[in-house]
């Protein structure tokens, strides 16, 4: 079983960034096209899946608890989130944000010098009625209520968007009803490339099957900051600010990491086969201990037990036998 999880977490995270490596550089969409639909679902079972998609790796998760755990929302006017500047800078599709602007509906439009894309997470058909905002320098967080209605029965489902400076998005469900219009739900995040000979449209999806209630989505960002073609004591020479520079050394190419979870997974990909070497050396040496200090021992006081279980038969009968 363990041997089946290292395989099956070696094949996905090598997947993850032979195909990152590929499509990391900002112009490859405009001369690419093609990945405008790219969606590679890397691994995938019945509470977890990971796809890999431009400039973003998304992961789902079922049955999560909410991401702010200590509170601190309050309801706000939406008058007052026309136009959202963010305390910390922030990237999206590798390109800086200057602001967002919160629309009635839950849309979240965003800009750098102009419209560049848009972040979506909500009933086309039913506009939020409450607003709950969450701004700080380590996140920038909207939580939004909705009334849904479902065969006559009501339910106050809330949906919560989470940006975070290492440009990581999140959203996360609560509430939701196990059947619903599934063709009015609209959950993904989008971008527009300025092309020369036209204009492309990048999306990610939200599989609306996994919408439900507990559901963590993460869109994952992926920089290009470290040096790519170098080697492996430039990679590790490199010191970009708030970035860890990691050498793979299975496919010999410095990636990026400026996210723990994010981090730690590109970490154990790129040193799989030195972590499989200690848990073999370590399991060999649980079971020379258990030789060592348990069955042998047991073994012995068996024999010993034996032994004294003969010569206490032997004396018995010695004692009964008439002189």
């Amino acid at each position: 079983m363990k041997s089946d999880c290292s395989c099956r977490l070696l094949t996905s995270l090598y997947l993850i960034i032979v195909l990152l490596y590929n499509f990391l550089n900002g112009e490859y969409i405009c001369e690419h096209p093609e990945v405008e639909k790219y969606n590679k679902v890397i691994y995938e079972n019945t509470s977890y899946r990971d796809s890999l998609h431009y400039n973003y790796l998304q992961r789902i998760r079922l049955n999560q608890p909410h991401p702010v755990v200590d509170g601190g929302f309050t309801k706000t006017n939406l008058s007052d989130l026309e136009k959202v500047e963010q305390k910390f800078p922030f990237k999206y599709y590798d390109s800086l944000i200057k602001h967002f602007n919160i629309h009635s509906n839950g849309l979240i439009s965003v800009f750098k010098d102009r419209y560049f894309g848009l972040i979506a997470n909500y009933l086309s058909d039913t506009p939020p009625f409450e607003f709950e905002v969450l701004d700080t320098k380590d996140l920038f967080a909207i939580k939004m209520s909705f009334k849904i209605t479902v065969n006559s029965k009501s339910f106050t489902s809330k949906t919560t968007y989470l940006i975070y400076p290492n440009g990581r998005i999140s959203f996360y469900y609560e509430n939701i009803p196990t059947k619903f219009d599934e063709t009015k739900w609209k959950s993904k995040m989008a971008a527009i490339f300025q092309c020369e000979k036209r204009h492309i449209e990048h999306e990610i999806l939200v599989p609306v099957e996994w919408i439900k209630s507990g559901t963590l989505v993460d869109f994952e960002a992926v920089g290009n900051i470290c040096p790519k073609n170098e080697t492996k004591k430039a990679c590790e020479k490199a010191k970009p600010s708030d970035i860890a520079c990691i050498w793979c050394e299975r496919i010999n190419i410095c990636i990026d990491s400026n996210d723990k979870e994010t981090h730690n997974m590109k970490v154990n990909d790129c040193r799989i086969p030195t972590l499989i070497t200690k848990v073999v050396k370590v399991e060999k040496q649980k079971k020379s201990d258990l030789c060592l200090y348990i069955l042998i021992p047991l073994g012995v006081s068996f024999i010993i037990l034996c032994i004294g279980c003969i010569i206490g038969i032997w004396l018995y009968k010695k004692c009964k036998r008439p002189l």
